[in-house]
């Protein structure tokens, strides 16, 4: 391997404007000593390069020579990544050990490859990732991405101990690593699929079930927000009726729900769209749905998670923004849409109705 340790010593002091002199007087060693190591004729003791490289403001690894090597190792988790995108699987099980011979202490290459182990999905497999997840553990500090963290490794592995089959040590490792209830959807399935234990996934799964019905919503306005400002007003109703349709499956026939004030929310939505789009009748009868249903919530309000389809049974509260009433916040919505005609609408529709 070649050093390159008298030419970088060279090139830092020119860049830095230094004489041999003035570089030999900071470091307290003789100008000939300088001079020799720049020629390559001697080599500077281990703390003399640990001093030159704090003193150039740089790594050893650096002034070595040695970032070629740094590049390879990136060279080579790419290369791993490429495999596992590619599916390129049993090359890259190759790929993988003599990498992991070359690179035992490398984060990248460490974590690529047990990435490249756990999409093969079979024991074997998982079981050599999980090892890999737990040794880019102890390398973390290297990391550089913020979507990589202790919790997503441990997360990883009890990914590997489901595939295989080990459910009671993967639910223990998601439960621990729960941050965000963000494992409450896998631990819920894993509970009531394969330990057989309904009873106590029941909580998991309604909890997830929140989650994933707030997201979606935030997700489904977002898309609203996007097409509306593109002017693509279609694009606008269709998420609003797909959203409304599954928040409507969500309701148990005949009873008050929670979903009844997202609902009419989304209703009043429907009507601003459609005046936008020119549809007079249709806004209408959005509107005054939106009204009734925001009426029928008001007149028995409940945030009961129980209230929900699915969910009888589980004791839990759900919290929203969108203000005091459901009335309240269908008014408060349409009082902030610059629409011509929709402020006369709702208000005839409120005094009539």
């Amino acid at each position: 391997m070649e050093l390159k340790l008298a030419e970088n010593i060279k090139a830092l002091r020119k860049g830095r404007g230094l004489t041999q002199e003035q570089l030999a007087e900071a470091l307290g060693v003789t100008v000939g000593a300088v001079s020799k190591w720049e020629s390559g004729f001697t080599t500077p003791e281990l703390g003399l390069i640990v001093e030159l490289a704090d003193f150039f403001e740089t790594s050893v690894d650096v002034l070595l020579g040695y970032g070629w090597e740094r590049r390879a190792m990136g060279q080579t988790a790419e290369a791993l990544k490429r495999c596992r995108l590619e599916k390129n699987l049993p090359q890259g099980h190759a790929l993988a050990e003599k990498a992991l011979q070359k690179y035992p202490n490398s984060f990248q290459v460490v974590y690529e490859s047990a990435l490249l182990y756990y999409v093969a999905l079979d024991k074997t497999s998982c079981a050599r990732a999980a090892e890999l997840f737990r040794r880019a553990e102890d390398l973390l500090e290297q990391n550089t991405d913020g979507r990589i963290g202790p919790v997503s490794l441990e997360n990883r592995i009890a990914s590997c101990y489901l595939v295989m089959g080990q459910y009671d040590r993967a639910v223990e490792l998601l439960k621990k690593n729960n941050v965000g209830d963000r494992n409450n959807g896998l631990i819920g399935y894993t509970l009531a699929a394969n330990c057989r234990r309904p009873d106590e996934a029941l909580p998991y799964l309604a909890e997830a079930l929140g989650s994933l019905v707030a997201e979606l919503d935030r997700v489904c306005y977002g898309y609203v927000n996007y097409y509306g400002q593109k002017g693509d007003y279609a694009g606008a109703m269709d998420v609003l009726l797909w959203l409304l349709s599954l928040c409507r499956g969500l309701k148990v026939p005949g009873k008050a729900s929670l979903m009844d004030k997202s609902n009419a929310l989304t209703l009043a939505c429907c009507g601003v769209v459609s005046l936008q789009q020119g549809d007079g009748d249709a806004a209408k009868k959005y509107l005054l749905e939106a009204r009734d249903t925001a009426r029928l919530f008001d007149a028995n309000p409940t945030y009961a998670v129980s209230s929900l389809k699915f969910c009888a049974g589980v004791d839990a509260t759900a919290y929203d923004d969108m203000g005091p009433t459901a009335l309240e916040a269908v008014r408060s919505f349409l009082e902030t849409q610059e629409v011509p005609g929709l402020q006369a609408l709702w208000e005839s529709l409120e005094t009539n109705g």
